[in-house]
C-alpha cells in the first residue's frame, strides 16, 4: 500500500545470477532503508554482492528460509540451489520473513504494522491458493510424462512440489547448464541429459525465457541420431525472470499451463 515505497533493482528480463550494477544502482542502495535479496548465492555478480555485504540492513530471504527449513533446501555439488520461488508453498513462507522485516521499520506505528500484516496475509493466501491449484492440475498428468528437461538447472524445487506427487523420489528434471545459466556446458553435460531423455522416454524439452536454445537443439540432434525423436517446445518456461507475464503468480501459472498442454 502507501506505507512502503518499493522498487526492483534487477530488471524482470535480466539474469539475477550474474547481474552487475549500472549507473544509478548505487544511489538506490544508499537511499534504501531496507534491502531484500534472494540469497543462497543467487546474486553473485561482483558489484551487487559487494553492495549487499556493505549495506547495514539487508535481508537475504533464502538464507533465512534455509535456517528455518534446512530439509527443504536443495544442494548441487555442495552449492545451495537458490531457485526456491519455484515452489509456491515454500515461497509463501518468505512472506513471513518480508512481513517481519517491514514491520521492524515502524516500531512506533501500529497502523503501519497492521497494514503490512493484512497485506502479508492476503499475499500468502494467494500464493497458497495458486500452489494447490497447480498441484492439482499437474497431478492429472500421467507420471510417465512428468519428466522435465530445461535449459538450466532451476526446476528442482518445482519438480519436488508439482511433479513427484504419488511417485518415487528419483530425479524428474535435468538440464545441460548448472544452477547459473552463465556456466560453461561440457560434452559430458550434454551426454548426461541425452541419457536422461532416452531412459525416461521424454518426448518434449523446454527452453527458458531469455536463454539460448543452442544446447537444446544439440541435445535434440543427438537424441534423434540415437533413434529417440524428441521435440523442442515452441513455448518457453520462466525460472529466473517473469518473462512476458505481468507478475510472479501469472508466471507460475503460465509454467503449469505450458507443461500441462505439452504433456497432455
Amino acid at each position: 500500500g502507501d506505507v512502503v515505497f518499493s522498487l526492483s533493482l534487477i530488471p524482470s528480463i535480466a539474469d539475477p545470477h550474474s547481474y552487475e550494477m549500472v549507473k544509478g544502482d548505487g544511489e538506490k542502495f544508499s537511499q534504501a532503508d531496507l534491502i531484500f535479496s534472494g540469497g543462497l548465492g543467487l546474486e553473485h555478480g561482483a558489484t551487487i554482492s559487494k553492495q549487499l555485504k556493505q549495506h547495514a540492513r539487508v535481508v537475504c530471504v533464502g538464507d533465512i528460509l534455509r535456517a528455518q527449513f534446512p530439509e527443504k533446501i536443495y544442494f548441487i555439488q555442495d552449492v545451495p540451489d537458490p531457485h526456491i520461488w519455484l515452489d509456491l508453498h515454500l515461497w509463501a513462507q518468505a512472506v513471513d520473513v518480508v512481513e517481519g522485516a517491514l514491520q521492524a521499520l515502524f516500531p512506533n506505528s501500529s497502523q503501519a504494522q497492521e497494514q503490512i500484516r493484512r497485506g502479508a496475509l492476503n499475499t500468502k493466501r494467494l500464493f497458497l491458493q495458486k500452489h494447490y491449484k497447480m498441484k492439482d492440475e499437474l497431478s492429472r498428468i500421467s507420471p510417465e510424462k512428468r519428466f522435465l528437461v530445461t535449459s538450466h538447472n532451476a526446476f528442482n524445487y518445482f519438480s519436488q512440489a508439482y511433479l513427484q506427487q504419488g511417485i518415487g523420489l528419483e530425479s524428474r528434471t535435468s538440464a545441460p547448464e548448472g544452477i547459473s545459466p552463465d556456466a560453461q556446458i561440457s560434452a559430458r553435460d550434454i551426454e548426461r541429459v541425452v541419457h536422461f531423455i532416452i531412459n525416461n522416454h521424454v518426448e518434449v524439452i523446454f527452453p527458458e525465457f531469455g536463454m539460448s536454445r543452442d544446447s537444446l537443439y544439440k541435445i535434440q540432434e543427438l537424441c534423434v541420431g540415437s533413434g529417440h525423436p524428441v521435440r523442442v517446445s515452441s513455448e518457453s518456461l520462466c525460472s529466473d525472470s517473469i518473462g512476458d507475464s505481468t507478475g510472479y503468480l501469472e508466471m507460475m501459472e503460465k509454467n503449469a499451463e505450458i507443461l500441462a498442454q505439452e504433456w497432455q
